[in-house]
């Protein structure tokens, strides 16, 4: 997993050196939207990323915009967790004053969305002895495009990231009373999981045009290339330390579903360690690059 984040790294590289003739069509600039909030990194964000997003911001459709406006805050939390990091702050007060302010930023983004944005939510039915649901719980949703639900499970992601931070921090250097108040943010984790699960369905392909209900017959298989999109989010759901093992099994199969047939090895790594491993995501032994702090 650490060659991933060298990826990463070398990819804000390449957007440096090829300079703003990259930012010519829509899938250009959403691409560049998409790796900004590839930053799992727990490091600031690259000097290459934070220069370009100013430039392509100026032909950015209304959905583009919004996007860029939540790669914002992702880019000053990124140096606000890296600031901890560096500094060695173990403090769990100190932590949540400096990241549930992020928190409370993406929050008021999310209510702000513009209304090409919002998704919706259905029930799947199966009858008894039918085989197992494509959907998590019988529940899933379902987007305007691919592109806004893998936006929104970045949006979810960065969330698991401010809460685990603040949950690792205060189990570790805690009083009573401050884990006793870590309810809020178990339940930020738990609904943000679920979440990324509903959105599976839909990114996978399964039942996307019309309005039926997914079936297993809808994969077939086969492979899809919004998997890729899902990997770091079910990965992170998978981690968590309120994910129940019923839904930590669920999701390490559909990794493992995306790992095998669209030929990704970290795909494959991942379900393996959600397999061989009850631990968090913040864990030193799962974190891929470096120890996740504190």
């Amino acid at each position: 997993m650490k060659s991933f984040g060298h990826h990463t790294l070398a990819t804000a590289l390449c957007i440096q050196l090829r300079g703003r003739e990259q930012f010519r069509s829509e899938v250009q600039i959403r691409l560049f939207l998409q790796v900004q909030t590839y930053h799992q990194l727990q490091l600031a964000i690259p000097y290459s990323l934070k220069c370009w997003s100013h430039w392509a911001e100026t032909i950015q459709s209304e959905e583009e915009f919004a996007a860029n406006r939540f790669s914002e805050i992702n880019e000053r939390l990124a140096n606000a967790r890296a600031e901890i990091k560096q500094q060695r702050i173990s403090s769990p007060s100190v932590i949540a004053s400096r990241l549930l302010k992020f928190d409370d930023e993406i929050e008021a983004w999310r209510r702000d969305l513009p209304a090409s944005w919002a998704y919706k939510s259905y029930c799947s039915v199966r009858s008894t002895g039918s085989p197992p649901s494509e959907v998590f719980e019988s529940h899933y949703d379902k987007y305007p495009d691919l592109w806004i639900a893998s936006t929104w499970n970045n949006y979810r992601s960065v969330r698991l990231l401010i809460h685990e931070a603040i949950i690792a921090a205060t189990l570790k250097h805690g009083s009573d009373e401050e884990i006793a108040n870590l309810t809020a943010s178990m339940a930020v984790l738990a609904r943000m999981a679920r979440d990324i699960c509903n959105s599976v369905a839909y990114i996978m392909g399964r039942g996307r045009e019309g309005s039926r209900s997914p079936t297993p017959e809808d994969g077939n298989g086969s492979a899809s290339p919004g998997g890729y999109l899902l990997l770091w989010p079910l990965f992170l759901a998978g981690m968590l330390r309120t994910t129940r093992r019923a839904q930590r099994a669920w999701i390490t199969s559909e990794i493992r579903h995306i790992g095998t047939t669209m030929g990704i090895h970290l795909a494959i790594s991942m379900a393996r360690v959600l397999v061989e491993h009850n631990k968090s995501f913040s864990d030193a032994e799962v974190w891929f690059i470096g120890q996740f702090y504190p």
